[in-house]
């Protein structure tokens, strides 16, 4: 039977690829296949790093604001997945928690430990939401103070292995670890074991300069590593370790 509003179609007719009756509105069949909508979806061009996810309790805490300062009242973020005083009540519960988790027992640590982890959840879903952008560049996606993943135009090389000169006691609860490493990275990862635990990174830095690691327990000895890291995948391998003690 012809259809009067799909002219040249009848119902009734089946797809010879499938076997299947074509379906349109309605549930009536025709003998031409509907087609398939049109999209104007352009993959984004714009790529942002997650490694705020190892920077320490402090420096996290502090990028969360820099977070906050780029798409609070930017326009080009008007629905954001996380609302800006959700975000901002994220940080501020993590920064607090920080001193109480030094001294005043598990339970302290555990709550700072569940403030990170919340912070960095939404810090994850800010980042998918701008990648998700429709028309998003890297200049504007640059306004949120997220790090931009940049293409690179060469292939990268393995950095080599940083060489720990010298770990010292540098305040209560913090170590410092004096390094010498050769060659290009992109960061630098410092981690920590002790007994019975697996090794946790604790640090990240850019440069080459004297890294703190932040957080940790008076009387507990620590093996420090370092890595160099030059892109998604490409590490050196770790650093012989040293062990100290921290006051």
């Amino acid at each position: 039977m012809a259809d009067p509003l799909r002219p040249g179609a009848t119902w009734g007719g089946t797809d010879p690829r499938t076997g299947k009756k074509y379906t349109w509105n309605g549930g009536y069949y025709y003998n031409q296949p509907v087609p398939e909508a049109p999209t104007n979806d352009i993959m984004s061009t714009v790529h942002i790093s997650r490694a705020f996810a190892r920077l320490g309790d402090d420096p996290l805490s502090d990028f969360a604001v820099g977070i906050y300062n780029g798409m609070n009242n930017n326009a080009v973020f008007a629905s954001p997945t996380v609302a800006m005083a959700l975000l901002q009540t994220a940080q501020l519960l993590l920064h607090n928690s920080i001193g109480p988790a030094k001294t005043n027992g598990h339970a302290a640590v555990v709550a700072k430990a569940a403030a990170r982890a919340d912070l960095i959840l939404k810090l994850r879903s800010l980042a998918k939401y701008i990648e998700e952008l429709p028309g998003i560049t890297p200049v504007i996606a640059a306004t949120s103070n997220f790090v931009l993943i940049t293409p690179s135009t060469h292939t990268p090389t393995t950095p080599n292995v940083p060489v720990i000169v010298k770990v010292y006691n540098m305040a209560t609860t913090k170590l410092g670890v004096k390094i010498q490493m050769r060659g290009k990275f992109r960061v630098l990862e410092y981690r920590v074991t002790t007994a019975g635990k697996a090794p946790q990174i604790v640090a990240t830095s850019t440069d080459t300069r004297d890294a703190v690691l932040p957080d940790l327990l008076p009387g507990v000895l620590y093996v420090v590593e370092c890595r160099a890291v030059a892109g998604k995948h490409l590490a050196s391998e770790w650093s012989d370790p040293v062990a100290h003690m921290c006051t």
